[in-house]
């Protein structure tokens, strides 16, 4: 369990690689107050996201990606006790619709794909923290 002093440093480095405001590489995570999200960004994403095309959602955003995942903190009293993961793959959706493409919608829900790649950027956002990273427990 975590409580959340120990969890500050990961949320100042969600910050300081906050995708709204940093244009750098590893920018790709939205802090929030009970989680964090994770974005794809054109050069950073899971994969089968190759063909869709990634833009700025405003003018003057600093940086352009499509939201993947939902990263919320499992409380038990003050203390994070796991995360919780959800990925939903709307720009792949939107793209199909564009293109005629009809399936269920619960297929770009908690895609293999986009799993592998939020816990991967999970997991990298406690380690560098120094933060051991509480389980992961899909949604």
């Amino acid at each position: 369990m975590i409580d959340a002093v120990r969890l500050r440093p990961v949320m100042q480095i969600a910050r300081r690689l906050d995708v709204y405001n940093n244009p750098g590489s590893q920018a790709c995570y939205i802090p929030g107050q009970n989680g964090f999200q994770i974005a794809a960004t054109p050069d950073d994403h899971p994969v089968g996201w190759e063909r869709v095309k990634i833009t700025a959602p405003s003018p003057g955003q600093c940086r352009a990606y499509a939201l993947v995942a939902v990263v919320e903190f499992g409380l038990r009293g003050d203390e994070i006790t796991h995360l919780l993961l959800t990925t939903a793959a709307e720009a792949l959706r939107e793209l199909d619709q564009r293109n005629l493409i009809q399936r269920d919608a619960s297929c770009y829900l908690n895609r293999p794909a986009d799993l592998l790649w939020a816990r991967q950027k999970t997991t990298w956002l406690f380690h560098v923290a120094g933060v051991p990273t509480p389980e992961i427990k899909i949604k």
